[in-house]
């Protein structure tokens, strides 16, 4: 490609930023109902782990929880195969939008623009929940409001 001929169009690139900002928020509210639900947060909330092996000479009772590991991290993968699918869906290839490079959307565009929209994603449920004080009462017995 020549170097001369880049040109990104501002307009479009408002359009998409502000697409990709009202999906992520979109997306983050519809995972909502499953995130701050207190069935999901129990079985996903990280709790100390302590080995089996270790609690044979100690005279304290630990609950059965805590002897096996939450699974840390489940929510960040659900969120970025949701954006994929609507990414898949949708047709939705951030890159190829703003770069106007091609005319069809692309597999590592698709993957590239999920990762965006579920980071965005991650960032509106800090503004919802940190600055705005929106979560369920689940969520907000979680982290001891």
């Amino acid at each position: 490609m020549d170097p001369n001929l880049f040109h990104i169009d501002y307009g479009r690139l408002i359009e998409l930023v502000t697409a990709l900002s009202l999906t992520a928020i979109f997306i983050e509210r519809a995972l909502a109902p499953l995130f701050e639900s207190r069935w999901f947060i129990d079985r996903t909330e990280a709790r100390e782990y302590i080995p089996a092996h270790s609690l044979v000479n100690t005279k304290t009772t630990v609950p059965e929880q805590s002897e096996r590991p939450k699974r840390k991290g489940i929510r960040e993968f659900i969120a970025v195969v949701v954006s994929f699918a609507v990414c898949y869906f949708w047709d939705i290839d951030a890159m190829s939008i703003m770069l106007q490079s091609k005319e069809t959307v692309t597999l590592p565009g698709m993957l590239l623009t999920a990762g965006i929209i579920s980071g965005g994603a991650k960032g509106s449920n800090v503004l919802f929940q940190n600055v705005l004080d929106i979560m369920s009462s689940a969520e907000r017995e979680r982290k001891g409001k």
